[in-house]
């Protein structure tokens, strides 16, 4: 027995010793061969550069003699023509070499850092492959100066000559590198992306893994697609889409980076020696299945996260739907538990869906051992698309799990629902319909992925269930009384309404407060109070109308519609009841706040005694039941007020209003009011360029700030008139000066509201603010800002420094240094203005003359009119009086009459 085991270990022995003398060899000859093949390869340039410049110099001869024969020069013998002749030949000849030695250590170089970036075992060869590279270093010596050029000594002059390179052992004839950055190791060898090193680090595990190849994926992806054409170009790849074409370049990068990285390790030789010498089987020192499995296990949850992730970024665009759908928690997202799972890929837009008892985990290895077998098995789509595509191109999802019989119901719901493409079963022999190709528009409106209608899911005391109609089944089994369910908001039912109303929609049911059939509160369970809204607002109409015609007519229009909830800054913010310029008192003495003056002049983010909620304007409030009610019953009101009929009593909305679930750290409108309150009498207003920040001000520092702004400013023109009247005289004078050609007047429009709001930096300067969004005239003051752009940009750039766009900042200045510097300057100071308060501080006179001036240029030069788009913001100028369909005409007359009259409705 011993003699058997010691002639088994020797021919084991004798076997690997004979594997590794195989791969040396091998390895060796790869060497070899890439050596020889950079020599050809030096050869060919050489040559084709000195066919090259052989040609050059022909040409070039041939061009200098016919000169010599054309123009008479000096007479020169032939001896001296020899030499010059001489000497341009030994001038090529030099630059020849030079540039054929530049170019071969150029190559070399580079050549053998391919080689050590492709095989990290370079470094490890044996002594037989350092003489073969020393070797085929010498013939390459000896190549090269074969083609040095015969006269080496000059006529009466030293040849300098070059001192031979000594190359120590191991290296080959490339020319030596330095480091440029101190602290580099350059020995180890360095995995490339797109021709520089990997610059991203690399762990030594199966999450550094994945980590790896999501960074390689987002580098990769924030390129364009030019250039990574030019990529595959480079790297010998057929380019396609651009997914493929990055997906290709991150499996090739990564399997640079882990190459044999994931082998299974060799076993332990001296552990098999030392329980043979015991006497017993030789001892399995690989891993246990347990540690092995869990080790794969947390590698597959890694990639089913990272999937999820980028589908719920919108990069998968084909799994959007069935992320809309999902619902799971950290268990299921583990695979450690059972339910309806999605097995898809990023490559392949195929997708399947399962459901399983067993963990999801244990169940995808039965379908990946499945699919590497021949057998049809119970997908058999799915099996032959992931030996096409290879099963690592395929991740499984989990997308739900409540009980057993939920997610079998819930599994054929998805079935039924989004018709996935390999699934065999479920879909009643119908599969999947082909459908034409949507068009351009209806693709554009797709851009941002399928979304898939939420399933409606409820909570009882057992926990989350999906199917109601199993849960109705189960409680009519064993009845036990009264449960409570609350539903999540949802747009469809995993059973299908009809069959929970067939068979259980005569059950009474109590919902918001009053009792209901089952069948009548489908809308209630799905969109809370919404449908009692609409019911309410047409059983007002009924009431009001006698006609069941026209009732019914005006019921078709009723929409409910659902606003925001008000931020902290909307219910607190009042300084628009103080923008005007009448006496105001100081309650500054009151309040213990930071003064200026005398006059309190504070900010909310540095009191100490501020709730953090309320230190942020831009927090959302939560809608408190009593606002919530009010504004229902305002609603319904105001939709039909325009009805005429008899008088109802007031609404009861008590069906229409919710009861909160759960605790929520957000404050009520009201909460918000009643702190406000604290400060009554003093302005609350936002600051600027920090919507967040509320400033406290005392009303007669903000009246200050105001009248300073707008009404004390002698370019403003006050007007006692009411708002009608004002509107009334401007529409007038917008018809008599024909502005009506260039825009039409708003008939619902009316004058903004001005404001001011303290600086961000300081707050004792003020930020004027006016509101133009309803101006009657805007219209046309937005297409005579238009053509007054035009004319500026067209406008000689020597006498104006306008600039469309701050990336020609850099190169105008260097332009106006250049001719700054021609006149002698070598010092430019310039001046900073806040655009706004200029603005409100030039004079409408002076506004006017300078369009004028600007008018007048351009009409001296022959420009008749600016043609402005009516769609986009194209506008160029014309010297004909024709129009152009798509375009509006500004003449320079309306030109500066739109201008006036903007300046005057300024009040």
């Amino acid at each position: 027995m011993e003699e058997k085991r010691e002639e088994k270990r020797k021919k084991i022995e004798e076997e690997q010793r004979r594997l590794k003398e195989e791969e040396d060899r091998k390895r060796e000859l790869d060497i070899a061969k890439r050596t020889e093949e950079m020599k050809k390869q030096l050869q060919a340039d050489i040559e084709e550069k000195w066919r090259r410049q052989q040609e050059e110099a022909a040409n070039r001869a041939r061009e200098e003699r016919q000169e010599t024969v054309k123009e008479a020069g000096p007479k020169i013998s032939p001896q001296r023509k020899v030499i010059t002749k001489d000497k341009a030949k030994r001038k090529s000849r030099r630059q020849t070499k030079k540039g054929n030695r530049g170019k071969t250590e150029a190559r070399s170089s580079s050549s053998s850092d391919t080689s050590e970036n492709n095989s990290t075992s370079a470094s490890e060869s044996s002594e037989d492959s350092e003489e073969e590279a020393r070797r085929i270093s010498r013939i390459l010596r000896t190549e090269k100066q074969k083609w040095k050029p015969k006269r080496v000594q000059g006529r009466g002059r030293s040849a300098k000559r070059t001192p031979p390179s000594v190359y120590e052992k191991g290296e080959c004839s490339r020319r030596s590198e330095t480091p440029t950055t101190k602290g580099v190791a350059i020995a180890e060898p360095r995995t490339p992306l797109t021709g520089e090193y990997k610059g991203i680090s690399a762990g030594c595990s199966r999450e550094g893994f994945v980590d790896y190849t999501l960074k390689v994926l987002q580098q990769y992806s924030a390129k364009k697609v030019p250039e990574l054409r030019e990529m595959c170009e480079r790297a010998g790849i057929k380019s396609a889409r651009k997914d493929d074409m990055v997906m290709g370049f991150v499996k090739r990068q990564t399997e640079r980076a882990y190459e044999g990285f994931f082998d299974a390790p060799a076993e332990n030789d001296k552990g098999k020696e030392k329980q043979e010498s015991q006497g017993g089987q030789p001892e399995d020192k690989t891993p246990p299945k347990g540690a092995k499995g869990e080790q794969v296990a947390g590698v597959e949850r890694r990639i089913t996260t990272t999937t999820i992730l980028l589908g719920m970024r919108g990069e998968i665009t084909w799994l959007k739907k069935y992320l809309d759908k999902a619902d799971v928690d950290e268990a299921t997202l583990d695979l450690r538990t059972g339910g309806t799972y999605v097995i898809a890929g990023p490559w392949a837009k195929r997708v399947y869906v399962g459901c399983t008892s067993r963990p999801i985990l244990q169940r995808w290895r039965e379908h990946v051992h499945a699919a590497a077998s021949d057998s049809r098995g119970k997908a058999p789509q799915l099996y032959r698309w992931m030996r096409t595509f290879g099963t690592d191109k395929f991740v499984i999802i989990p997308v739900r799990h409540t009980t057993k019989i939920d997610d079998f119901e819930f599994d054929r719901y998805l079935i039924r629902d989004l018709s996935p493409n390999l699934n065999a079963k479920g879909t009643k022999g119908r599969g999947a319909k082909s459908r034409r190709r949507k068009g351009k528009r209806e693709r554009k409106k797709k851009k941002g992925g399928t979304v898939g209608k939420a399933v409606v899911a409820f909570t009882t005391a057992e926990g989350k269930r999906t199917s109601l109609l199993n849960w109705l089944h189960e409680r009519s089994e064993k009845p036990r009384g009264k449960a409570e369910v609350i539903f999540t908001a949802g747009e469809q039912w995993a059973d299908g309404w009809k069959q929970i109303s067939k068979f259980y929609g005569i059950s009474e049911v109590e919902a918001n407060g009053r009792k209901v059939l089952l069948k009548q509160a489908r809308q209630i369970c799905q969109n809370g109070g919404k449908s009692e809204v609409r019911r309410l607002v047409k059983s007002e109409i009924d009431g009001k109308l006698d006609d069941n015609a026209l009732a019914a007519f005006v019921k078709k229009n009723v929409r409910v519609v659902s606003t925001k909830n008000k931020t902290v800054g909307q219910v607190i913010h009042n300084h628009r009841r103080y923008a005007h310029t009448r006496p105001a008192s100081c309650p500054c003495e009151h309040y213990l706040l930071d003064k200026q003056d005398g006059h309190v002049l504070a900010r909310v983010s540095e009191m100490k005694d501020v709730p953090m909620f309320v230190r942020n304007a831009k927090n959302v409030t939560r809608p408190d039941e009593q606002n919530s009610r009010r504004d229902i019953i305002q609603g319904i009101n105001m939709a039909i007020a325009h009805l005429k009929g008899k008088k109802r009593e007031v609404v009861n909305v008590d069906s229409c209003i919710k009861a909160g679930i759960g605790v929520c750290a957000a404050w009520t409108e009201g909460e918000v009011r009643s702190w406000a309150s604290k400060y009554q009498g003093l302005v609350l207003v936002p600051v600027d360029r920090n919507p967040g920040d509320t400033a406290l001000i005392c009303p007669v520092l903000y009246r200050h700030g105001f009248g300073s702004t707008f009404t004390w400013n002698p370019d403003y023109e006050s007007v006692d008139k009411t708002e009608t009247e004002v509107l009334a005289q401007c529409k007038r004078e917008f018809e008599e000066a024909g502005l009506s050609k260039i825009g039409k007047w708003k008939t619902d429009g009316r004058l903004g509201r001005l404001y001011v709001v303290p600086k961000d930096k300081d707050l004792r300067r003020w930020r004027p603010i006016t509101p133009a969004c309803n101006d009657p005239a805007m219209m046309v003051q937005r297409r005579g800002a238009r053509a007054l752009h035009c004319l500026v940009t067209k406008f000689s750039r020597k006498t104006n420094f306008h600039l469309r766009s701050t990336l020609e900042l850099k190169e105008d200045l260097e332009k106006a240094g250049e001719i700054l510097s021609k006149e002698g300057c070598n010092m430019a100071m310039g001046r900073c203005y806040d655009i706004k308060e200029m603005f409100s501080s030039i004079s409408h006179l002076s506004v006017k003359k300078a369009v004028s001036d600007l008018v007048t240029q351009f009409e001296d030069q022959g420009w008749r009119q600016v043609r402005v788009a009516i769609r986009g913001k194209q506008c160029h100028l014309s010297k004909t009086d024709w129009k152009e369909p798509g375009f509006v005409t500004v003449k320079w007359i309306r030109l500066g009459q739109s201008w006036s009259m903007t300046l005057r409705m300024l009040i």
